[in-house]
């Protein structure tokens, strides 16, 4: 929710980088809620599956990956909004990371009709509880997903430079013939 909160006003918007500042505060700021219901109760894996998205993103690596693996380990998701530039680079998607699979919806699937301003689709309001239930690991189960696909048809290749000697992975999604497992390029024409 404090996605919707104000971050900065007009005059900050001419300071040089000051989005930076603003998007940083924005991350560090999601944590407190889902650390205080964690310590009210353990058991919610809403809460871990937000801590899962909000320590990686700091690179808090010890604690994101015990909040990934509660997650995971209970059959449940870690989501995040994303902007898929060769589908719509004006919409939002949420991007469902599983223990099976990488499913992909699009935001309006949660909400009500999507308000846009100047084109951009804007972040629904507060009372789209299916969205902001989504966001935070729990989609609703009755939403199909536009696109799954299966951590089996995804391949990691590690390469190393032989000038630096640093290794670098590179993941791709194998092309698929099945209807429900398709690349996410094959869906541009159906979102």
């Amino acid at each position: 929710m404090n996605v919707l909160s104000p971050r900065d006003d007009l005059w900050n918007s001419f300071e040089i980088n000051s989005h930076i500042g603003a998007l940083r505060d924005l991350n560090l700021d999601a944590r407190g809620l889902p650390e205080r219901a964690r310590e009210r109760d353990p058991r919610n894996l809403m809460a871990h599956s937000i801590l899962a998205r909000q320590y990686l993103i700091p690179n808090w690596q010890r604690a994101a990956e015990d909040a990934w693996r509660t997650v995971l380990d209970n059959r449940g998701a870690v989501v995040w909004t994303a902007t898929l530039y060769d589908v719509d680079y004006k919409s939002y998607f949420l991007i469902a990371f599983d223990r099976d699979a990488l499913r992909i919806y699009r935001m309006g699937q949660f909400t009500g009709p999507i308000k846009r301003h100047l084109g951009m689709a804007e972040f629904p309001l507060p009372h789209e509880i299916r969205f902001y239930e989504a966001v935070a690991g729990c989609p609703d189960t009755g939403v199909s997903p536009v696109s799954t696909v299966p951590w089996g048809n995804v391949k990691a290749r590690t390469t190393t430079s032989i000038a630096s000697g640093k290794c670098s992975c590179d993941s791709s999604i194998r092309r698929t013939t099945s209807r429900s497992h398709r690349p996410v390029a094959a869906l541009a024409g159906d979102l």
